[in-house]
């Protein structure tokens, strides 16, 4: 498609896809704050709340679940769809079902979010990405032969949890989660007081094997299980095991 032809404005307008998070970071972050600012005053008159010029965004977009706003909102959260949606909120210990206006109106919660989208994204300009994915050789002299080890090496150090039935969780990271008692059933997500007797003694430490009941522990990780979850039409994978607060009026786990 040339440059000069009418369709070109109504593709790639600003509403359809915004700034890139990478090389456009400043502009991309800006526009990102600036949608939050937005969506946290919702409850505003839409006289007084009106939606930035240049765009359509939804009245109905702060009650979405957080995995469907970052995988659809193509105009703030460029480039991401369902596989990066889901498996960037893993990495922030994020409900993917949470409601989108629970984020935006939580100012430590929306810090780590952001501190946690810069560092997930740089792994596309990684040295690991780059040499084992974008410029990965191909044994067959066909240019168009699919490269099944890039593939691989994709699958393997990038994808997290969409689509998976478990996940390999260093300690650390396993421990955020348990420290957070988003490992335990019967715990309410973001409840102060932690109701997990039975992960307590599952904190990992490096070095120190751990065998559990119910899954394979390394000396440095463990495997957890992931869950999908489903809402209409909508499905989103996690780890999560806490339940969603009453205020959310979101469906918890059965």
């Amino acid at each position: 498609m040339l440059i000069c032809l009418q369709y070109w404005t109504t593709i790639w307008n600003e509403d359809s896809y915004g700034p890139d998070l990478v090389l456009e970071a400043n502009t991309a972050f800006t526009k990102i704050n600036l949608w939050r600012s937005w969506i946290k005053n919702r409850n505003l008159d839409q006289k007084e709340n009106p939606r930035p010029e240049g765009h359509t965004w939804t009245w109905a977009m702060p009650f979405w679940p957080l995995s469907q706003t970052l995988a659809t909102l193509c105009s703030v959260f460029n480039g991401f769809g369902q596989h990066t949606a889901n498996d960037f909120l893993h990495e922030c210990r994020i409900w993917p079902f949470m409601p989108t206006w629970v984020l935006c109106d939580d100012d430590e919660l929306w810090s780590r979010f952001v501190m946690d989208l810069k560092l997930y994204i740089a792994q596309w300009v990684s040295p690991q990405f780059r040499s084992y994915v974008v410029a990965a050789l191909c044994s067959n002299p066909n240019p168009f032969s699919f490269v099944y080890n890039a593939n691989q090496h994709y699958i393997s150090h990038f994808v997290r949890v969409y689509r998976r039935w478990a996940v390999l969780l260093p300690a650390d990271q396993c421990n955020k989660f348990l420290e957070e008692g988003l490992y335990c059933w019967d715990h309410v997500i973001g409840a102060s007081e932690l109701l997990q007797p039975m992960f307590k003694t599952l904190n990992i430490t490096l070095g120190t094997p751990y065998k559990g009941d119910y899954d394979e522990v390394t000396k440095t990780s463990r495997f957890q299980p992931v869950f999908k979850l489903t809402q209409g039409s909508i499905q989103a994978y996690t780890t999560i095991m806490a339940q969603p607060p009453p205020e959310w009026e979101v469906d918890g786990y059965i």
